[in-house]
């Protein structure tokens, strides 16, 4: 049993510890085995004294009651000060947690929305990122936007501005359990397209190619073909991180969305060109399965494409050679083809297009935009 005599209450002018060191001596003289009771003091400067005191309990009659009583109440006191200390303690350790676990549920009991731009243009990507411990769900142009998780309670949805979109303000409402909505509004804005020709080289004019048979392919073959390679929804991501360019360098020569013209035929080029020497190695943009892998389409030539999940794929056109099955599954930077020029092509380029659940996007801003996410 431990006293602290060194508290400065008193007593008729004296400390608790003048009486405890009155009644000790007393109490050892009168007290023999088999029981005992170590007491140990400080007194004010700091000494421990230590009085070892043992005795027949039933003998302590003899002694000073009053001072007996004293010392017993004093370090009772104590003892019960000290075993408040620690249950008040363990008390604490436990309720802040508590407290922690409620805060933290009302502060995600209340979504936070944030969006990569509230003013896009026509072929923008659109990134909508949520904290919740809820999952999101929003419609778009009656299309469900699923949303993946990057981190706990933390949600991104992806989709894309068609390039031909209306210009409109929109409102999109994402949704949550229990009945609750949040709702936002955004403009889109609609882009003026640059004009140019519709170039076809005395080449291209041997093999049959006219600016009539061009667009007669695409509205009547390829758009189908290609349609159905996109259709293949998955609401989940085959991707966990970043996009990457399909080749080596970024060197644009054919820009996306640019209008050619000629004998009245006008076709919008839904796609980037990019520099390539013939038989350059072209990359997956990321994780996916092949859904596309023909090499004898008119116009787009030799074509992959490669589903990434999220209604997102990617085409790879006018290639020389593929280097990917149907079906196949590939990791971001995987060789998938070579640079060519087949189909309608002037030279040499890897032709780049990027679907969002069905919207045609520039590929180059979607991987700028959606790369926001893994920083």
């Amino acid at each position: 049993m431990v006293c602290n005599g060194a508290a400065e209450s008193r007593f008729g002018g004296r400390t608790w510890f003048d009486y405890y060191k009155a009644a000790l001596p007393d109490l050892a003289r009168h007290v023999a085995p088999p029981f005992g009771v170590l007491l140990v003091f400080y007194t004010k400067n700091g000494k421990k004294e230590k009085i070892n005191v043992s005795g027949d309990f039933i003998r302590l009659y003899n002694i000073d009651m009053n001072k007996l009583i004293v010392i017993l109440a004093v370090c009772a006191s104590l003892l019960g000060a000290a075993l408040w200390r620690v249950s008040h303690k363990k008390e604490s350790s436990v309720s802040r947690p508590k407290i922690q676990e409620i805060q933290e549920e009302k502060i995600l009991s209340e979504p936070e929305i944030s969006f990569s731009s509230l003013s896009l243009e026509q072929a923008d990507t659109l990134v909508i990122k949520v904290f919740s411990s809820e999952k999101p769900s929003t419609i778009f142009n009656d299309k469900r936007i699923d949303f993946f998780e990057t981190a706990s309670n933390s949600w991104v949805g992806i989709f894309g501005i068609d390039a031909k979109a209306k210009a409109r303000i929109e409102n999109i409402i994402i949704s949550f359990e229990g009945d609750k909505d949040v709702q936002n509004e955004f403009v889109i804005i609609k882009k003026d397209w640059p004009r140019t020709q519709l170039y076809i080289n005395p080449e291209l004019t041997k093999q049959g190619y006219t600016p009539q048979s061009i667009s007669q392919n695409l509205f009547q073959n390829e758009d189908a073909i290609i349609g159905i390679a996109v259709s293949d929804y998955k609401d989940f991501p085959y991707f966990s991180g970043s996009f990457e360019d399909p080749l080596d360098k970024r060197v644009i020569v054919g820009a996306f969305g640019n209008v050619r013209v000629s004998q009245g035929v006008a076709l919008q080029h839904l796609g980037v060109d990019l520099e390539g020497k013939m038989g350059d190695r072209v990359y997956a943009i990321n994780d996916g399965v092949i859904t596309l892998s023909r090499s004898d389409l008119p116009n787009y030539g030799t074509t992959v494409v490669i589903n990434h999940g999220l209604g997102i794929f990617s085409l790879y056109l006018h290639l020389s050679e593929i280097k990917v099955a149907l079906g196949q599954k590939v990791k971001r930077g995987d060789v998938i083809g070579l640079v060519g020029s087949t189909g309608y092509s002037l030279e040499p380029h890897l032709h780049l297009s990027l679907r969002v659940r069905g919207a045609s996007v520039d590929p180059l801003k979607f991987i700028e935009t959606v790369n926001q996410i893994y920083k």
